[in-house]
Order: C-alpha cells, then sequence, then structure tokens
C-alpha cells in the first residue's frame, strides 16, 4: 500500500512539471524560429555592407546585430508571450479545474482589487530597493541580471506594456498558479507543500540566477493570493501590479538612492506592508471544491496559509451565490 502511495505521489509530481516544460518548449521553439527568419534578413544586410567575410565571421557578425536589435528582440519576447498565453488560456479554461474557481465578483470586490494593487506596488518597491543594495556586491551576476532586464524592455514602451504588464502576467499565472498549483493540488491536499512547489518551479522557470530568487519568494505570495480567493484573476491582477509598478520606480528622484540607511529601511518596511495586505484580503464564504468531481467541498482558504483540507462538506453544505447573496443583503 505505501509503495503504491509513494508511486502515485511521483506520477503527479511528474505530472506537476508539464506545464512548466511546455511553457519551456513554446519559448525556445518561438525564440528558434524567429532567430531563424530574422537571420535572412541580417545576413543579407551584413552581406551587403561586407560582401568578403568569411562564414565564420559572417556568422558571428549577424547573430551579434539579431541579439543588439531592440524592435526585434522586443518583438520576439511578445511573440513568445503571446503563443503562451493562447495554448495556456485554452488549455486552462478547458480542464475542469477551471470550472472550481470562485467567480471573479465575489473573489475581487472593489477592497480585494485596491488591496492587491497596493500590495503589488509595495512589492515591486521593496525588490527594487533591494535589490539596488545587494546586486553592486555581486558584480558578474549583477551584470547577468542587467543584461536579461534590458532585454525583456527592449522594443520600445508599447511592445514592453503589452509583453510584462499584461500577457506575461496572464500566461504566467495560468501555468503555475492555474494548472500547476490546482492540478496538483487535487491529489496532495496540502497547501504549503503544493505551493511551495509551484513557486519553485516559477524560480526555475526564469533561469537567471537573480530573478530565480525573487521569482521563487513572488511565487509564494502569488499562490497564497490565488488560493485564498480561489480565483486565478486575483494572482493575475496581483502579478500584473508587480510588474506594472516597475514604470513607476524609475520614476523616483535619484536622491533617494543617495541614502543607503533610509533605502534599506524602506525595503525592509515594504516587507510587512504587503503582509498586513494580503492578510487583509476578504475572502468568498465558501471555496468550491479543488477535487474536480468529488461531491465534497472545503473552507475557504484559511487567513494564513496551513493545510488546505480541513473539516469536510458534503454536497448538502454548499453555499450557492444566491444563498451568499440572500446572507449579505440581511
Amino acid at each position: 500500500m505505501d509503495q503504491q502511495k509513494q508511486e502515485n505521489n511521483f506520477i503527479v509530481f511528474l505530472k506537476s512539471l508539464i506545464p512548466m516544460l511546455v511553457a519551456l518548449g513554446i519559448q525556445i521553439s518561438v525564440g528558434g524560429i524567429a532567430m531563424f527568419f530574422g537571420s535572412f534578413t541580417k545576413t543579407a544586410e551584413v552581406i551587403a555592407e561586407y560582401p568578403n567575410l568569411d562564414a565564420e565571421t559572417l556568422s558571428a557578425l549577424v547573430s551579434q546585430r539579431l541579439l543588439t536589435d531592440e524592435l526585434f528582440m522586443g518583438l520576439v519576447t511578445l511573440s513568445t508571450m503571446l503563443v503562451l498565453a493562447v495554448v495556456f488560456g485554452i488549455w486552462f479554461f478547458t480542464h475542469p479545474v477551471s470550472k472550481t474557481m470562485n467567480s471573479t465578483k465575489s473573489a475581487l470586490p472593489a477592497r480585494n482589487i485596491g488591496i492587491i494593487i497596493l500590495a503589488g506596488i509595495f512589492t515591486q518597491l521593496g525588490i527594487s530597493i533591494l535589490l539596488t543594495l545587494i546586486l553592486p556586491l555581486m558584480p558578474k551576476i549583477s551584470n547577468s541580471y542587467s543584461q536579461t532586464m534590458e532585454g525583456l524592455s527592449s522594443g520600445g514602451p508599447v511592445v514592453t506594456l503589452l509583453s510584462v504588464v499584461f500577457l506575461a502576467p496572464f500566461a504566467e499565472e495560468l501555468i503555475f498558479r492555474g494548472l500547476t498549483f490546482r492540478t496538483t493540488i487535487r491529489s496532495w491536499r496540502n497547501f504549503l507543500l503544493v505551493n511551495f512547489l509551484q513557486a519553485l518551479y516559477f524560480g526555475i522557470y526564469h533561469l537567471q540566477p537573480v530573478q530565480s530568487v525573487y521569482a521563487f519568494l513572488l511565487g509564494l505570495a502569488l499562490g497564497y493570493v490565488a488560493f485564498r480567493l480561489n480565483n486565478i484573476y486575483a494572482s493575475i491582477l496581483f502579478h500584473a501590479a508587480i510588474n506594472g509598478s516597475s514604470f513607476l520606480v524609475v520614476m523616483l528622484p535619484e536622491s533617494l538612492f543617495e541614502n543607503t540607511l533610509l533605502l534599506l529601511l524602506i525595503g525592509l518596511v515594504c516587507i510587512p506592508i504587503v503582509f498586513g495586505l494580503l492578510y487583509m484580503l476578504k475572502r468568498p464564504t465558501i471555496a468550491p471544491v479543488y477535487s474536480g468531481a468529488s461531491s465534497r467541498v472545503i473552507p475557504a482558504a484559511p487567513a494564513a496559509p496551513g493545510p488546505v483540507y480541513g473539516p469536510e462538506y458534503t454536497q448538502n453544505n454548499t453555499v450557492s451565490d444566491d444563498d451568499n447573496k440572500n446572507e449579505s443583503d440581511q
């Protein structure tokens, strides 16, 4: 019996990897196809300028021009995010787990929307400040991170806005807090374990060391929001608020970054503010089941992360939207 349980757990673990691996495959495929066709244009340009180059030098120069073409790289990022959003949008919204979410109206009243946006702003502010203080201590890693950020912001403000603020949060939330989290928790009924796993995948997915570390921490917070409100749009909004706030951070006065002690204090203060804001999120009365076809449902997420499945309710104990409405009217 124990051996069978271990085998089942191993299968669940392997299945939990599938969305991330598919996403990485799409990124590599779209990027590879774009580079393949883009190289034809750049090769023609280079040959027109330097007709007598040998094959090795020609290849190196073409690659250099492709990678330094900001508009091209920005469009590659945009295309990749668009494909991810379409593929995982179809996958998630046709999957049974998408039918177990709370309604967006009940999960995202005006109060929760405001709290999530504020939490996103303070999260971005805290991360940006702490990275500003830490990265200069690690020059090699700092250079790698700077190059990654430049690549993400290439293509101009419109392309960056579409890729980073709209498409990336939508696609990545469907991958990690949608498919990975919601399908895995059906088998492993433990929030802490499943949330850790999807956050770990989220960190690995970003590949760059600095991004991976803070993506893991953000993944934990995003998973908490998605679970607490049992609605994928809640974590999409949080993710978009974090990414979008990066445009606000660059507008901060340079004089602020000259005072290291003040910066450190602001960065550290942001942490409890974010925790407090997320704790204030108003939960819907009852969260629908995570277990798909099962007739059992569970209470809404606890105020603090803990075991997912506490007291169980039978189908007769479920609360309909009409019941919730009647209770609120009373």
